[in-house]
């Protein structure tokens, strides 16, 4: 792959639960991303906090049940569901939550993220 000037940078994850870096970070926009913290090693965490201005803490309530592994598309945070704290967030951001079924997915493990495509 050609470089493309982008640091790539280890993060370990630390809970079980939070398998796929998609489950735990979802970048927002270039400058703010939710994050849950309990994924991370310590160190991970503050490695974290170096790249992004804005970290929104997801609790585990919220990363368990997938609000993390949205997609950012046109103005739009495409989820599964949403907490009242996690609308407010998102506003912030300038973005509006889309509510998504997927409960079916969700059974082998992923959400909205794990079901995209990038086209050409």
């Amino acid at each position: 792959m050609p470089k493309m000037g982008i640091p790539a940078v280890p993060l370990q994850l630390a809970d079980p639960y939070c398998y796929h870096l998609d489950t735990c970070l979802s970048p927002l926009n270039n400058e703010a991303a939710l994050v849950f913290p309990g994924a991370f090693s310590a160190d991970s965490f503050v490695t974290l906090n170096r790249f992004w201005k804005r970290l929104h803490l997801l609790t585990a309530h919220e990363a368990y049940r997938f609000m993390g592994n949205g997609i950012v598309a046109n103005g739009n945070y495409i989820t599964p569901r949403v907490t009242p704290r996690l609308e407010a967030i998102l506003g912030a951001e300038g973005l509006k939550p889309v509510i998504v079924e997927t409960s079916e997915f969700e059974k082998a493990g992923g959400s909205c993220f794990c079901m995209k495509m990038f086209l050409p």
